[in-house]
């Protein structure tokens, strides 16, 4: 199986993954990393706040654009990484 099948949850024997309900320190964990994001839209384009929705890519897309994070900022681009899944979940079937 190697590496991607473990970090996508396969295991050798079972080829179906395996998807569990978030622990509590997980969910707020990703509630940080949002607000990482919710903070610096705010501060740099005045931003109500994050809608989980298509509507924030304009928002992630200018973050980038305007090279809001380094590449040594590893933290800060994993938080928009959570944002982009949030959008993928509300968004694609």
């Amino acid at each position: 199986m190697g590496l991607l099948g473990s970090l996508f949850g396969f295991s050798k024997k079972d080829n179906s993954p395996k998807f569990a309900k978030l622990t509590q320190t997980d969910a707020a964990q990703l509630e940080k990393q949002r607000a990482v994001i919710s903070a610096e839209a705010k501060r740099r384009y005045g931003t109500l706040g994050l809608t989980k929705t298509k509507e924030d890519l304009v928002v992630l897309q200018r973050l980038l654009d305007d090279r809001a994070f380094a590449k040594t900022q590893t933290y800060d681009l994993q938080c928009l990484g959570v944002v982009l899944g949030d959008v993928f979940v509300s968004e694609l079937p």
